[in-house]
């Protein structure tokens, strides 16, 4: 094994345990905490450092993850998409880079829109939706799957 395969491997493994308390924190607040979204951040920024010749596909990422969220948040003026979840997509845009990141929110959109629904018959509960735990799966399923699922 390389020490670049060896450090990736420590990274995901952090980002995983910040993502799986991310998804818990929303799920049951439904307010992502700054801290997992800022240790996300130097997540990334190390990973970025990591693979320094592809550094604008990183901020690129950071500012189209970024940026779409903040465009619904802008749309519906707060009540569609919270802070934290586009704080959460900057700092995963920068760990995972342009074309991963808009995965991470494809798959993330997918599966809040498959899952939820199913979840509210069930409950019996209001439409309220946190979605930060269905961007957290989206952005392990990028992490971990992203460049198999993108060479299809």
């Amino acid at each position: 094994m390389t020490t670049e395969v060896i450090w990736n491997s420590i990274l995901f493994c952090a980002c995983t345990l910040c993502l799986l308390g991310v998804a818990l924190a929303d799920w049951k607040t439904y307010e992502i905490p700054p801290c997992w979204t800022l240790l996300l951040g130097i997540l990334g920024i190390l990973h970025l450092l990591l693979d320094l010749p592809h550094w604008s596909d990183y901020l690129t990422g950071m500012a189209i993850a970024g940026g779409i969220l903040l465009a619904g948040y802008l749309l519906t003026r707060g009540r569609g998409i919270g802070g934290g979840d586009i704080k959460l997509m900057l700092a995963a845009g920068l760990l995972l880079g342009e074309d991963k990141a808009l995965l991470a929110l494809l798959m993330a959109s997918l599966s809040a829109a498959f899952i939820h629904p199913v979840l509210i018959k069930r409950k019996k509960k209001g439409g309220t939706l946190p979605f930060g735990p269905y961007l957290c799966l989206g952005i392990f399923v990028a992490m971990t799957c992203g460049d198999q699922i993108l060479a299809i």
